[in-house]
């Protein structure tokens, strides 16, 4: 599978966790399922949140794109999710940030003062107790050598792993051991579908079309989803 294809099943997922939100009633085994579905795609975004900041020639182009399109989403999102924190835009800038100090910031202490602060900030956004840590996890698989980007397998396999317990236990203590074992199934899905059929590929034709869609469908749904729910 290229990384367009895993991105539109982590966009399927992502929409029907809101469906959930917006129009299931909660404890529903169709809400329940929707759920477990829909931890199919932070995972999925943060790895390749990761990927992007190696691939990228311009990293502060890319915290703009971010920064701009988690802007125009707010609206959208606050409307259809409601409550009053940042959507997932804003948590895959602050994570972009995170893979920045990591790369950057030499003095040890500074560097872990800035996780905490990033981490802080992390928590009034979407996946709040996750992001930041998941990314931790899974930035020590990705590797340069004599200019040529690599995922070491036993690496990625080792930070997944972390990434799924810390998952569960978080899960576990906030939403109950039920909700934390079940949710995190998506999860899994999405680590299996990078770790085992992913090909380190991009989609061969209109990519710039595949680079946009996310950044467009993300608001756009969302207000579609809030519009039918005023409706009905």
């Amino acid at each position: 599978m290229t990384r367009d294809a895993i991105k539109y099943l982590a966009i399927v997922a992502m929409t029907l966790d809101h469906i959930a939100y917006i129009f299931l009633e909660p404890q529903t085994l169709l809400y329940r399922l929707f759920l477990c579905i829909g931890t199919f795609t932070g995972p999925v975004m943060l790895y390749f949140l990761i990927e992007g900041y190696f691939y990228t020639h311009d990293v502060r182009g890319y915290a703009k794109r971010l920064l701009l399109f988690a802007l125009l989403s707010q609206l959208p999102f606050s409307l259809a999710i409601g409550g009053f924190f940042g959507n997932m835009l804003f948590t895959l800038f602050i994570c972009l940030g995170v893979l920045y100090v990591h790369d950057h910031v030499a003095d040890g202490g500074l560097r872990k003062l800035l996780y905490v602060l990033l981490f802080f900030a992390s928590l009034f956004t979407d996946w709040n107790f996750l992001s930041v840590p998941l990314v931790l996890f899974l930035r020590p698989a990705f590797h340069t050598a004599a200019q040529r980007f690599y995922v070491d397998p036993a690496e990625q396999r080792r930070g997944m792993l972390k990434c799924v317990a810390y998952f569960i236990v978080v899960s576990c203590l906030t939403k109950g051991m039920l909700e934390g074992v079940t949710e995190a199934l998506g999860m899994v899905l999405g680590f299996v579908c990078i770790a085992y059929f992913y090909n380190g590929q991009q989609a061969k034709t209109h990519r710039k079309f595949h680079k946009y869609f996310f950044y467009i469908y993300y608001p756009a749904h969302l207000l579609v989803l809030w519009g039918l729910h005023a409706i009905l």
